[in-house]
């Protein structure tokens, strides 16, 4: 992997473990929401993954933590 892909995945999942994990804080839907949005842009963006992995990872990722 290209540095670069790594650090974008890293910052993608810092933005997960704290906007979307329980783990320090409970965030609003809303803030959870835009937090998902963001990592998506990041993993796109950064080509870690192509759009369409990226879009069914948000999906899978909204469906666990909202409709659970």
């Amino acid at each position: 992997m290209h540095k670069r892909k790594i650090i974008s995945l890293a910052c993608a999942l810092v933005l997960y473990v704290l906007f979307i994990a329980p783990v320090f804080f409970h965030w609003s839907n809303e803030i959870r929401a835009c937090a998902l949005l963001l990592i998506m842009q990041i993993l796109w963006l950064g080509r870690v993954f192509p759009l369409a992995y990226s879009s069914v990872l948000l999906m899978i990722m909204m469906s666990f933590h909202f409709m659970s």
